[in-house]
């Protein structure tokens, strides 16, 4: 039994050409490519025994994207089929594939727009609302922005290079996003239009009628000076902070580079290029992340018609300047959620100074160590600083990696380069368990992942460690039920709102994002309100009264502040 992705087998792909050529060139090349992804899934299968359900939805998936390129629309239905009856949730039993279909067939068509018009509203607009209205503006989202000159600018701007530092050698997520990409300009981006257009019909008639339900205000615990609280140091292990925004612990903290060397810079970064820039990009990133939440907010709207307005030039520009502004708000907007309705918090910011161009990280044995040699000292400093609970809404794992060494070039052999990708990141991963098991005052509260995900399969850290004063949580929305993005796994033990949650951004405006980032702290934010009220509380007292106090609600524990308290004998008035 496959318990972890690095135990699955890894492929390498010899291109003919560069993927930009590939993606506009004559189709047989690709169809040649498709088929060798195709044996390729067939061995794996054949080979291994695979519980991971994400796992598994990724072999269906290169399958049916496969025969959307060869029209082959029986193959796309049974797989289809298949995906929906492999699933979980009850939303995802009835749209996985959904949307395949529709695009296969579509395909398959002489009047393309016309299969759209009449299969969305036969085949969506059918569905229970209350089970797929996040899914339902998510899929409108991924339709409203496309843009086939982004697709061409990203490959010839983004791909080609990296692909080229590796002689054209690539594995199978790279082989497998060319093939996507292809179908995509000929299957997908032609009904963009018309998708959106339908899709947008159902979502105004059935969102208007729609309740608005929130269970957590009623759960939620909110403090005042009023009460007999005591000061609790709270760090957020993030980008960084807009420390102007909170009260300051007697350490405010430290940044950190890359490769793990304590810098002399801000708390939260400069916004160096984009200084005259960074209200719309706030108004830009918050839109995209909406859009990836299924939230269809003002924002989002704006985001939409950007994006369909950039031209292929423009591709690497947009992921740098998203990579930047998603940064400098992500820290600020979790220390808001954190500190929300606790007076007695004080703020101790982490600032990772992590690249935001994917060209800039670089990974060796030297940055590993210094990454690993960091998480130790800094530890070493929150037990001295009094810390009691730490947000850690971040995460890296085996493969992204992988990922960062064939982006920097010069490891173009998968099984060396996975090797050295598993070597590297256990030097780090081995460190920072060591850290956090030898700080057992300290509540460490980690973001589950974003990446409807197992985060133990995938062996994601912080998320995928096991500690007793460790903590994992997953994201639900208002109503409580498991978020579309929400990585799950044998360590997530409770979920939160992490749904459209408002904090704050640099300077002080209070927006709405959404992730595990934002449902982590959440968690985090309940653990210091128990600990300014009852300070003897012990960090596996903590997370006793945490998980023991949630709500079951299917495979989820919600979260419960109320039920927290009253168990731990705090009265809150």
């Amino acid at each position: 039994m496959v318990t972890r992705a690095e135990q699955l087998p890894v492929y390498s792909y010899q291109l003919p050409a560069a993927p930009s050529v590939l993606l506009e060139g004559p189709i047989e090349p690709i169809l040649s490519l498709a088929d060798q992804i195709l044996r390729d899934d067939a061995k794996t299968l054949a080979a291994y025994d695979i519980a991971d359900l994400s796992t598994r939805e990724g072999l269906l998936g290169r399958k049916i994207t496969v025969a959307a390129l060869k029209r082959d629309v029986a193959t796309v239905k049974a797989t289809a089929a298949e995906l929906r009856s492999i699933q979980q949730r009850e939303d995802r039993k009835l749209t996985a594939g959904l949307v395949s279909e529709i695009i296969a067939e579509s395909c398959a068509s002489n009047d393309p727009e016309a299969t759209v018009n009449a299969l969305v509203p036969a085949r969506l607009g059918t569905l229970p609302w209350a089970q797929v209205d996040s899914w339902m503006n998510q899929t409108r989202a991924s339709f409203s922005t496309a843009n086939p000159g982004l697709i061409v600018g990203a490959f010839k701007q983004q791909l080609d290079p990296v692909v080229a530092k590796n002689g054209n050698k690539v594995d199978m997520g790279t082989a497998s996003s060319i093939v996507a990409s292809r179908m995509a300009l000929q299957c997908v981006l032609p009904v963009a239009a018309a998708m959106d257009a339908a899709i947008g019909t159902i979502i105004a008639q059935q969102a208007a009628a729609a309740p608005d339900i929130d269970i957590w205000t009623e759960r939620d615990v909110f403090l005042t000076t009023a009460m007999p609280g005591e000061a609790v140091t709270v760090t957020i292990w993030d980008s960084g902070v807009d420390m102007s925004l909170f009260n300051a612990a007697a350490n405010p903290g430290v940044a950190v580079s890359w490769d793990g060397t304590i810098t002399e810079a801000p708390l939260l970064r400069a916004a160096g290029p984009y200084q005259n820039d960074t209200q719309r990009l706030m108004d830009l990133v918050k839109g995209s992340m909406d859009l990836q939440a299924g939230q269809q907010t003002a924002e989002a709207t704006a985001f939409q018609s950007y994006m369909r307005g950039l031209k292929p030039e423009q591709a690497k520009e947009v992921a740098d300047f998203l990579g930047f502004i998603g940064n400098y708000i992500h820290g600020t907007h979790v220390a808001g959620i954190a500190t929300e309705g606790n007076p007695f918090a004080r703020v101790q910011a982490i600032a990772n100074y992590w690249p935001f161009r994917l060209e800039d990280f670089r990974l060796d044995r030297a940055g590993a160590e210094g990454r690993a040699k960091f998480y130790r000292e800094i530890v070493e400093q929150m037990k001295r600083d009094g810390v009691r609970v730490v947000n850690m809404s971040w995460r890296v794992s085996p493969a992204a990696y992988d990922g960062m060494l064939q982006l920097q070039g010069g490891h173009s052999e998968a099984e060396a380069r996975k090797k050295l990708a598993q070597e590297l990141y256990l030097i780090e991963k081995t460190a920072l368990d060591a850290a956090i098991k030898a700080a057992p005052n300290i509540l460490f509260v980690a973001g589950a992942g974003n990446e409807a995900n197992d985060s133990t399969f995938s062996d994601y850290i912080p998320a995928g460690l096991t500690a007793p004063n460790l903590l994992t949580v997953g994201a639900v929305d208002r109503a409580g039920r498991e978020a579309l993005f929400t990585s799950i796994g044998g360590t997530v033990a409770v979920y939160a709102n992490g749904v459209n949650v408002e904090s704050f951004f640099p300077g002080g405006q209070r927006r709405a994002l959404s992730g595990t980032s934002m449902a982590s702290p959440q968690v985090a934010g309940i653990a210091a309100k128990l600990v300014a009220m009852k300070p003897s509380l012990t960090a596996v007292e903590l997370r006793d009264l945490l998980v023991s106090t949630a709500d079951q609600e299917g495979r989820t524990k919600l979260v419960n502040a109320k039920a927290a308290f009253a168990k731990a004998g705090v009265p809150l008035r």
